[in-house]
């Protein structure tokens, strides 16, 4: 991406074998593609589990109007047919879908079109955002407008919310923050510390919490 966002995979070579990886264009409905695309990671792990990993940037919030709307759904719904396709063809592989989504848990996009419901409750896509318990207590990875947003999403297949071989501790997600990735304002409240407020760099790691979730076997 020319504006230097592009989506990454850090990963463990002592734990994880990339297989293939491809960058997939998201077609917008009005013609054209979407500006970045979904960076598709296919490997196994060091005891031969299969994973394929989705890492996403979706369009943003900024001055939102039905557009950028229509495209977070764009790319919700190319994720869900490239998911439902590896569950048909690999029903044992785990599905890992990460990202600034740039949507919560509950809207449409991630609920309805990619179909990622909450731990515990039935999904129809075979999919679970463990975001939601976080959500549900009120935390988010963005502050806007003195709101949080959890807008940074985790969603994982349910074979990895089983107890045979890797799971999700806890089955759930979680937001992570220390003291030097913060801002306090005058009144104490706490934002992540931005890297850039407009064009002036002030110098903090992200204007986004990171997301987590641990992996045991």
């Amino acid at each position: 991406d020319s504006r230097g966002i592009d989506q990454a995979l850090a990963y463990r070579t002592d734990e994880f074998r990339v297989e293939t990886r491809e960058l997939i264009p998201v077609r917008r409905s009005g013609g054209g593609t979407q500006a970045r695309g979904i960076l598709h990671v296919k490997g196994s792990s060091n005891n031969g589990e299969v994973f394929h990993i989705f890492v996403n940037h979706w369009p943003s919030r900024e001055n939102d109007d039905k557009s950028r709307e229509q495209g977070r759904k764009e790319m919700a719904g190319a994720l869900r047919k490239l998911t439902d396709g590896i569950r048909a063809k690999e029903p044992d592989a785990h599905v890992v879908i990460m990202g600034d989504m740039n949507d919560e848990p509950d809207d449409v996009s991630l609920q309805e079109v990619l179909g990622a419901t909450a731990p515990g409750r039935r999904s129809p896509s075979g999919l679970v955002n463990l975001m939601f318990p976080t959500l549900e207590k009120g935390q988010g990875s963005v502050k806007f407008q003195g709101d949080w947003k959890m807008l940074d999403n985790l969603v994982v297949s349910e074979s990895l919310l089983d107890t045979g071989g890797y799971r999700v501790e806890n089955n759930r997600g979680y937001v992570f923050s220390q003291p030097w990735m913060e801002f306090r304002n005058r009144s104490g409240e706490i934002s992540p510390d931005r890297t850039y407020a407009g064009d002036n760099y002030t110098g903090g790691p992200s204007d986004h919490f990171p997301v987590t979730f641990r992996l045991v076997r």
